[in-house]
């Protein structure tokens, strides 16, 4: 019970980045917003549907495929973050 817990935590921190993380890059574009917008959902779409059987690998009887997928996602997103400051 307490792995659900965590992963509807690290859901609703997703629901607050993905929209300030668009529109941050969009802001940079103004003048190709519709495209920028476009290549975004296009990518996160991508990106889901790659990583979705990795997760679903062990099968639906545990969440720990879910929670190291997350675990690593958010570790190379830290990485990319020191990466450029």
């Amino acid at each position: 019970m307490w792995a659900l817990g965590l992963v509807g935590i690290g859901f609703l921190g997703l629901g607050q980045v993905f929209a300030t993380a668009t529109a941050l890059a969009l802001e940079r574009i103004p003048h190709a917003a519709g495209t920028g917008s476009a290549v975004l959902g296009t990518l996160q779409s991508a990106l889901g549907a790659a990583v979705a059987p990795l997760m679903g690998i062990a099968g639906g009887h545990t969440v720990v495929p879910l929670f190291l997928g997350m675990t690593l996602c958010a570790l190379i997103a830290t990485l990319a973050l020191r990466l450029t400051k």
